[in-house]
């Protein structure tokens, strides 16, 4: 649905149809986010590294693509010195599918030049899905009781002009405002969060029904969502669907 085959057998993403429905638009945002074009035997290869812990993640983006490339497997250090295991895939593009995701911003270095407002190219109804998917790959959510202190909360880390589209697109279709922040003093990485009910509306928008998530991801937004509904005597603001 999502592939045609490559004259050598490698399946690539069709980038004629690939993006232009909700489970390819949760993809495009994603791959913003994790994702990246580089360049191998002079090819452009389309790049995804995840944590072991995410390699089913991996393996349903490889199977919604079409592609049978193989995942590979590394050690990687974090900022803080630990050690993780990595699982990698790298799938060849021909130069006019590169092409066509450099045109939304999957260039080499991206992270603090990206700017999200490329995906108000995409129909409205599927926004949502890409902003869900780049917060699957660059952003948190967090409760209590999961190391982090303080309230529940959702966010996400960005170039200040995809913080900036996130924030305002939220707050006009939820009415929500978000408090907004560098992530590091003189670093050009910015980070806009949620919390209480402003968290939860957003949790609740975002994975309600949602056709592709991060589970880990979307078991904490749920959490989030129905803890806040255990808090409140309204009426509950609805809860992510299980599928």
């Amino acid at each position: 649905m999502l592939a045609r085959a490559s004259p050598k057998g490698t399946d690539l993403p069709s980038t004629s149809k690939i993006f232009w429905e909700p489970v390819s638009a949760y993809w495009r945002g994603f791959l913003l986010a994790d994702g990246c074009v580089t360049m191998h035997g002079g090819r452009p290869n389309l790049h995804l590294s995840l944590a072991k812990a995410d390699e089913d993640h991996l393996r349903l983006f490889l199977s919604d693509i079409g592609s049978n490339a193989p995942i590979r497997s590394n050690k990687k250090k974090t900022m803080r010195g630990k050690v993780c295991e990595q699982l990698a895939s790298r799938t060849p593009l021909t130069h006019a599918e590169a092409a066509h995701l450099a045109n939304y911003g999957m260039v080499p270095r991206k992270t603090h030049i990206l700017d999200l407002s490329v995906l108000e190219r995409l129909p409205e109804d599927l926004i949502r899905d890409s902003i869900r998917g780049y917060m699957d790959g660059d952003g948190w959510v967090s409760i209590p009781g999961d190391g982090v202190r303080g309230h529940m909360v959702i966010g996400v880390a960005a170039s200040l002009r995809s913080i900036t589209f996130v924030s305002e697109y939220l707050k006009r279709t939820l009415s929500v405002e978000s408090s907004v922040c560098r992530s590091k003093p003189g670093k050009e990485l910015w980070m806009c969060r949620w919390s209480g009910t402003r968290g939860a509306l957003v949790c609740a928008y975002l994975y309600r029904e949602a056709d592709r998530f991060l589970g880990r991801k979307r078991d904490k937004a749920e959490e989030i969502v129905l803890s806040w509904n255990r808090s409140r005597r309204g009426p509950p603001i609805g809860r992510p669907r299980l599928v």
